[in-house]
């Protein structure tokens, strides 16, 4: 999901995060970002205040960085300058999802080895991020066949369409004044 900033990629992939771990008993999710400050900060802030709203209690026992739902069954939050602390991970169900926020600002080694998790058909990989690097796996990603894309304009988000732009002519409008 390469999109513009502010147009709440990592709110909605917190909530997808809980919707495939609720979907998939004993499956895993692993939520990674460049820095364990944007781990911490960003998407588990969203993953703590949506379990925390939640209109039913989902159960199990939720951290800065971690959910746990049974001993086989989580929620993962990890950032690394090395690639060998992504590998290892395979749920018990094989369902497995990981979420890597601020993809254009990960390093190539971590996202191949990242990729290495894809072993299985029910192994699924979310990558979000604003599209601010013209090169590397990321970037990459965008073009290829092997990925689905959603891309998200900024005059397709809620602030623009609130303020009534709808193009450029129309924010340079409002800019101008």
């Amino acid at each position: 999901v390469p999109s513009c900033h502010g147009a709440g990629k990592s709110y909605t992939a917190a909530r997808v995060a809980l919707a495939f771990l609720f979907a998939h008993p004993n499956s895993i999710v692993a939520t990674t970002a460049p820095t364990f400050r944007q781990v911490e900060n960003v998407i588990w802030r969203e993953m703590r205040g949506a379990v925390a709203t939640a209109k039913i209690d989902l159960g199990g026992s939720i951290y800065k960085t971690r959910y746990d739902i049974d001993p086989n069954w989580y929620a993962i939050g990890l950032s690394s300058e090395k690639p060998d602390r992504f590998q290892g991970f395979h749920a018990k169900s094989g369902h497995m999802l990981v979420i890597v926020d601020e993809a254009a600002g990960m390093k190539a080694e971590i996202l191949e080895a990242i990729e290495g998790l894809l072993t299985s058909k029910d192994v699924h990989l979310l990558y979000i991020g604003n599209p601010t690097v013209g090169n590397g796996p990321f970037y990459d990603s965008a073009k290829s066949p092997y990925f689905n894309k959603i891309k998200i304009s900024a005059l397709d988000t809620p602030n623009f369409k609130h303020n009534k732009i709808r193009t450029v002519e129309d924010l340079a409008k409002i800019t101008s004044l």
